[in-house]
């Protein structure tokens, strides 16, 4: 990933963001049924965020590479994104939550 990142000219962060850093915490808080349903809702409403960005990048690109790597993301967060509505955990208000935010405005 950092080789085709460097040949495409972008950076990769190596520390989580702001907002990841601020749900480790929310977890190493939480117990029990507690934390499996914040763990669930909150991996669901990530991944159904950047699983409408993906698609958006692999519709556009002309890049064989980016193409590759967007085909790729597709199928492992569609696969995430599965194992965590199976759990039965996630809330409706998750998949509201990420209505409104990839809904276009």
């Amino acid at each position: 990933m950092r080789e085709d990142a460097e040949i495409l000219g972008v950076d990769i962060p190596n520390d989580a963001a702001e907002e990841q850093q601020q749900w480790v915490r929310d977890l190493e808080n939480a117990q029990g049924e507690e934390f499996d349903k914040l763990f669930a809702n909150v991996l669901r409403a990530s991944h159904g965020k950047i699983f409408a960005t993906i698609g958006e990048v692999r519709a556009a690109t002309q890049n064989d590479l980016i193409r590759r790597h967007a085909r790729q993301a597709n199928q492992t967060v569609l696969d995430h994104m599965e194992v965590l509505e199976d759990t039965g955990l996630v809330d409706a208000s998750t998949f509201q939550e990420v209505e409104k935010d990839v809904t276009p405005k």
